[in-house]
């Protein structure tokens, strides 16, 4: 069997909410993050409304600036491990990686491509754009997938009961019943280690 992997790449890889965070201030004018704040303060996934009190509107026009931005997704900090996680999953490791995001805006497929390849991954990355995750697992054939979203993980998870799924846990997410929780991303390449040991 080969070992096909698809990754989520905010909130996995990436560091949306640093630069998000950012972006909101700029566009409202105002800071209801509060001193010292983290992405570890979250704990929800519409945090911007929900967490912190930001409007409707306040949150659209945040997202018009990511969307009218030629670099925000270029520009956003790795998060812990990513360098390694990235630079081992490159060459003959694995068979094929795809990334999967659902991210918007100016020439995000490019903006995505480079910003893996700046932070470790060494060959060409297959970059796809697209919100229905569990669709692009079942028609790519992936075997292993990693995500942080709730959602996600379980829409794959009941679309093709034979993909081993992951969940980075962060504080917006929580334990799902037949879904693995990892905390970081060596984890999930040890376990693709053992399973490319089998093969």
């Amino acid at each position: 069997m080969s070992i096909v992997i698809g990754v989520d790449v905010d909130g996995v890889l990436a560091d949306f909410d640093t630069g998000f965070k950012k972006v909101v201030v700029e566009s409202s004018g105002k800071d209801l993050f509060g001193e010292g704040w983290t992405p570890n303060d979250i704990t929800t996934w519409n945090y911007t409304k929900d967490q912190y009190g930001y409007t409707p509107e306040e949150d659209k026009a945040a997202w018009e600036s990511v969307k009218a931005s030629p670099s925000f997704w270029y520009d956003l900090p790795p998060l812990d491990g990513c360098f390694d996680f990235l630079q081992s999953l490159s060459g003959d490791f694995i068979e094929d990686v795809y990334f999967i995001t659902q991210r918007m805006g100016r020439h995000v497929k490019v903006q995505t491509e480079e910003w893996l390849f700046t932070n470790g991954y060494r060959d060409v990355p297959t970059v796809l754009i697209s919100g229905d995750k569990a669709g692009c697992c079942k028609s790519l054939g992936i075997t292993h997938y990693i995500d942080d979203k709730n959602e996600n993980c379980r829409d794959v998870f009941d679309a093709e009961g034979t993909i081993e799924i992951y969940m980075l846990a962060r504080p917006w997410n929580r334990q799902l019943l037949g879904i693995t929780r990892l905390t970081t991303l060596q984890e999930f390449l040890d376990i693709l280690k053992v399973e490319r040991e089998r093969v």
